[in-house]
């Protein structure tokens, strides 16, 4: 469902989220977390290796369409490839970690929205991400511009 803009700025003001650090959004469940560029970089920076080496450990390509794209491991049991206890790049996560739960996916489909309710408890808490930040990651998300995967 589109949203004029009028009904984003209410729907998204009225979507609360108070994150209650249950890692539910980055574990249990098969997933994927694409990059972008900038994500890709932050993270062999913070992990201090090369391209190729992160590639190779970390990345797994996912066809989107016709292209190729970056998506992160997962561990055999789902777990994210950086969660242990906690996310391990925490400080260079990747955009749709810091975007969750503001994607355009949930916030505009009911049932997006009804089945990430199930798996995530801190939809719907008040919390004190403002409307300002809801709006830039619901539009980025939107917007995302994934890196293609190139070995």
């Amino acid at each position: 469902m589109a949203f004029t803009d009028k009904e984003l700025i209410e729907n998204l003001n009225d979507f609360d989220f108070n994150c209650l650090k249950c890692s539910n959004c980055c574990r249990i469940e098969p997933g994927a977390v694409f990059l972008s560029e900038d994500d890709f970089n932050g993270i062999i920076k913070f992990l201090n290796i090369d391209e190729k080496t992160f590639l190779r450990d970390y990345c797994r390509p996912v066809y989107k369409g016709i292209r190729e794209i970056i998506s992160l491991k997962e561990k055999i049991n789902y777990d994210c490839i950086f969660w242990d206890n906690g996310c391990t790049i925490y400080d260079a996560r990747p955009f749709q970690c810091r975007a969750y739960p503001f994607w355009y996916s949930i916030i505009e489909s009911e049932t997006g929205l009804k089945n990430e309710m199930k798996r995530c408890r801190g939809i719907g808490r008040k919390g004190n991400v403002k409307i300002e930040e809801k709006i830039n990651f619901y539009l980025q998300h939107k917007n995302f511009i994934y890196k293609e995967y190139k070995l």
